[in-house]
């Protein structure tokens, strides 16, 4: 017999920071293991996996087998979205067999709750679901009359056969978009009413379906989903009262179409648009666990491609197997690469070469800057074919003076840099570290932010580079890492450093320790000194301080959504305190160290998490929001990068060098709201034109339309007129053609 694990590894949400392990054992049953800010999660998980000991509802099991559907990828479910009275959530999934559906997962927000009972239905959704037109927009989709309501005169739910929908706000593409996406209300599990169930604050809750009726069989391909309302009526709030929330986890997921449906009772911009609007790219934190019970298509597991330096073409690999839990032959007949060049040229396509489940094929060689887009397909011996999703990879260019290089993938880069395009950015994480020791030799001058806590050892890596400068031409460091004591020692003890080492010699520590000093979740204020060797680098500070009358404060759960666990420093005899705690002691938090060959600042807390307040009593009991009018966030105020980069870091400068290609980079940042940067290049004199295109094809800004001489070109963009999607933008120079995508996320 299979065994069956579930596990997810999130936080809670913005504000709260217990990291967890939450998994169904062997009954059934939720279970938390709670994770220490060091633990290593996906080496408990494996070690989980490894019991063979847990089983899905064990004595329930048919000859099937379990998996789950959920239409977003990071289990780190950092947003919410709010459900006022009579507001219902509709998410919607696809299996790629015949399977029965045994249990729904949903995930509430942290202040869920304030409505406590809300109702779930289950439905086999409309098929025009599977026929959406591949693009990340919110929609508007339409409604019920009910004039019976009272509070609206509409409803989510079809009332009787004779009514019709509706579909008022008059759009062009209503044809497209006029639709109840529910489609049908399963026949065997509570038609009509429903299950209430009480909501329990940030939670994952679940039902099982055979509890409460029986369970709901579904075809292969054949759209289903589930409906959770807000049960509070108008007449359940009070007069002057706030409306009553229900409040569910969210997940931005750039997958096409979107699957997570809201009905706004009152509307969402207002009463000419109330009732039902697809809410791409969000996707709810809901997932289904099913049971397989007929043939399906092959399962395909694209492994990673990274971000690249190599114009080479790499191979891609995949894992493809294939079962058949109904019974009957099994087998992965074929497999095929489709890749190509930008995404506006066509897929070519090549067979893929077995060595077991492992499927490898070559993709393309490309120029710096091109992205690499790929997919697989699969078709067993049954015929059932299946398709991956669309990967990508990006072959690297160099086009700045500047790096900022990221070990963490849970916070947004621009929050350290603005949308400042002096730095070309990379995220560990992310763009992966293959290649990294080529990548920071390009550079002179970066910034290196851990974020809430380093999630890959660049370390080794940057102590090389730093080490190869030379008086000519000298490495400029700034270093942000509220926790780098206990990535070097796991147990987060206090460590001490000998001359010789990269701590000592480089960035002045000669001790790190004692560890995570101050309020893990309160403000913990932040002293700006003005030493000889430092006052450029604080005077900024320093000044907005006196001239604001507040003072300098971290608090990275407000900020950034983590807790502070800043450590203490002792520096060397050849560095500088910059700043310090507000005690007697002055306990250093941050180390300026120049040497011969290099120039360093280290920040023992996180640099963005930095704010500005004239008294920290102004706030809730919580902590959760600030009501001192004083308050900043400090890249209000400045970015970091213009902060601590700027007086460290001497920019590059390209005399003489001209562009010798026309090229368009991709807008940053992306997604956007509501403004953001183009760069662009110019090779020879001529006329220029960028413009700016919707998802009709219609001219809705124009950037540049003017002849424009050889050099480097930066442009804005403000699409605070426009409504939330998918924009393009078009450079055209002499026979130079280049079209990019951009998203505006209201």
């Amino acid at each position: 017999m299979k065994t069956f694990l579930i596990l997810l590894f999130f936080s809670v949400s913005l504000f709260a920071q217990e990291r967890v392990l939450l998994h169904i054992n062997k009954n059934g049953q939720q279970e938390v293991i709670t994770l220490r800010k060091n633990d290593d999660g996906a080496r408990m998980i494996s070690a989980i996996e490894h019991q063979k000991e847990q089983s899905l509802h064990r004595t329930e099991r048919i000859s099937g087998e379990y998996d789950i559907l959920r239409n977003y990828d990071n289990i780190v479910l950092g947003n919410y979205f709010s459900f006022n009275h009579q507001d219902v959530a509709f998410q919607w999934f696809t299996a790629s067999a015949g399977c029965r559906v045994k249990e729904l997962w949903w995930l509430n927000s942290q202040t869920a709750g304030i409505s406590k009972k809300a109702t779930i239905r289950a439905w086999y959704a409309n098929p025009k679901l599977n026929d959406l037109p591949k693009t990340n927009i919110s929609k508007y989709v339409g409604f019920y009359k009910d004039t019976s309501d009272g509070d609206g005169n509409v409803t989510p739910f079809k009332p009787s056969a004779g009514d019709r929908w509706f579909y008022s706000n008059g759009t062009a593409d209503s044809s497209i978009w006029s639709f109840d996406p529910l489609g049908t209300e399963v026949s065997t599990w509570l038609p009509g009413s429903g299950l209430q169930v009480n909501l329990v604050p940030s939670t994952w809750q679940s039902i099982k379906l055979e509890s409460f009726g029986d369970s709901m069989f579904v075809a292969e391909n054949q759209p289903f989903g589930f409906s959770i309302s807000n049960d509070t009526k108008v007449t359940d709030i009070p007069p002057g009262a706030l409306d009553t929330a229900m409040q569910l986890f969210a997940w931005p997921s750039w997958y096409n179409p979107g699957h997570s449906f809201k009905f706004y009772e009152m509307g969402r911009a207002g009463p000419s648009d109330k009732g039902w609007h697809l809410r791409t790219p969000n996707e709810f934190g809901m997932y289904v666990i099913i049971e397989y019970t007929k043939d399906r298509a092959p399962k395909i597991a694209p492994k990673k491609q990274f971000t690249t330096l190599k114009t080479t073409a790499p191979i891609l690999y995949a894992t493809i197997t294939d079962d058949n839990p109904g019974g009957g032959a099994v087998g992965v007949l074929n497999a095929m690469l489709f890749r190509k060049i930008g995404s506006f040229s066509s897929y070519d396509s090549i067979p893929m070469t077995a060595n077991g489940d492992q499927y490898s094929g070559v993709s393309l060689s490309g120029s710096t800057g091109d992205t690499i887009y790929w997919y697989v397909t699969a078709t067993d011996v049954n015929g059932n074919r299946a398709v991956s999703s669309i990967q990508s990879y990006y072959i690297f260019r160099k086009r700045q003076a500047r790096l900022f290089l990221y070990t963490n993938a849970q916070n947004t880069i621009s929050r350290y840099t603005g949308d400042s395009f002096l730095y070309d950015r990379w995220s560990t994480p992310i763009d992966g570290m293959e290649g990294v020791f080529d990548l920071v030799a390009l550079y002179h001058n970066i910034m290196l932010i851990d974020g809430s806590f380093p999630a890959k050892n660049i370390f080794p890596v940057i102590t090389s580079w730093i080490k190869s400068g030379n008086a000519s031409m000298k490495k400029k460091l700034f270093f942000s890492s509220q926790d780098y004591g206990c990535f070097i020692q796991p147990d987060c003890a206090d460590t001490t450093f000998a001359p010789g080492t990269f701590e000592y010699d480089y960035l002045g520590i000669s001790k790190i320790g004692p560890q995570d000093m101050g309020p893990v979740n309160r403000p913990i204020q932040i002293v700006p000194q003005t030493y000889q060797q430092s006052d450029n680098i604080t005077d900024g500070i320093i000044k907005y301080n006196n001239d604001s009358s507040t003072t300098l404060w971290h608090y990275p759960k407000f900020e950034q959504g983590f807790s502070a666990y800043p450590d203490y420093l002792s520096k060397t005899a050849s560095a500088s305190a910059v700043f310090t705690d507000a005690t007697p002691a002055h306990n250093i938090y941050g180390i300026l160290n120049r040497g011969a060959t290099f120039s360093s600042l280290f920040l023992a807390l996180d640099a963005a998490s930095l704010q500005y307040r004239s008294d920290t009593s102004l706030h809730t009991a919580d902590y959760s929001s600030i009501t001192d009018p004083k308050y900043r966030w400090i890249g209000d105020v400045k970015h970091i990068a213009d902060y601590f980069i700027a007086p460290i870091a001497e920019i590059e400068e390209r005399k003489g060098e001209l562009p010798q290609t026309f090229s368009l980079v991709q807008n940053f940042p992306n997604p956007f709201n509501p403004s953001t940067t183009i760069n662009y290049e110019v090779a020879s004199r001529g006329h220029v034109s960028i413009n700016i295109y919707n998802m009709l094809g219609q001219t809705v800004g124009i950037l540049v339309n003017e002849v424009k001489e050889p050099g480097r070109y930066t442009a804005s963009f403000n699409g605070r007129a426009l409504s939330s999607g998918l924009y393009f933008y078009e450079m055209r120079a002499g026979s130079f053609v280049s079209v990019k995508k951009m998203m505006l996320l209201k």
